[in-house]
């Protein structure tokens, strides 16, 4: 059976990065089956998850993966599992929320998010200055799964009241299928 493992990577953007951790992946057996990165101000930040057959043990695997960091680079691998939180029959749902900016409100959308057992799969959120005003505008898409037992018909009218209270839109749809 094969082990999961998560990669992470943080640090001065540069070129390589990507390839310094696929490779040490691909050498020693991995397959790459979940990649995400971005580039944060001067920052790039790598995320992976990769299965790998081991026969002699994952240790020596993980210590040369952590070992690739250096002044400017942090990085970290270790085990995970690939499923661990029970989630509703209801599936995944995308919330596309805009309105905006103002100081708190990933920490508000996020608390009740919380409070309604919602699992965070997934969440981008952006700024830009409106087109007329130059106001200061948020967009966000989150990726969200309910907890076992959870009612996205019971959430909607809380988001509802969520939507007045901070005068923003939320969008609840079924997102797009990835291939």
């Amino acid at each position: 059976m094969a082990t999961q493992v998560i990669v992470s990577a943080i640090g001065k953007d540069r070129p390589g990065i990507v390839h310094k951790v696929s490779q040490a992946i691909w050498k020693n057996g991995g397959n790459i089956t979940v990649q995400r990165s971005v580039k944060l101000g001067g920052e790039f930040a790598l995320i992976v998850m990769f299965a790998v057959e081991q026969e002699s043990g994952i240790d020596p695997l993980l210590a040369e993966l952590n070992g690739l960091g250096d002044e400017q680079l942090q990085v970290s691998a270790r085990v995970t599992e690939t499923e661990t939180h029970a989630e509703s029959a209801e599936g995944v749902r995308e919330l596309r929320v805009s309105g905006a900016d103002q100081p708190g409100i990933i920490n508000t959308l996020t608390l009740f998010l919380l409070e309604h057992g919602m699992n965070i799969q997934a969440m981008d959120y952006t700024t830009a200055n409106g087109p007329f005003t130059a106001a200061p505008l948020f967009n966000a898409t989150i990726l969200v799964s309910l907890s076992e037992g959870g009612n996205f018909d019971t959430v909607r009218e809380d988001l509802q009241v969520l939507e007045q209270d901070l005068n923003i839109d939320i969008e609840i749809a079924t997102p797009a299928p990835t291939s």
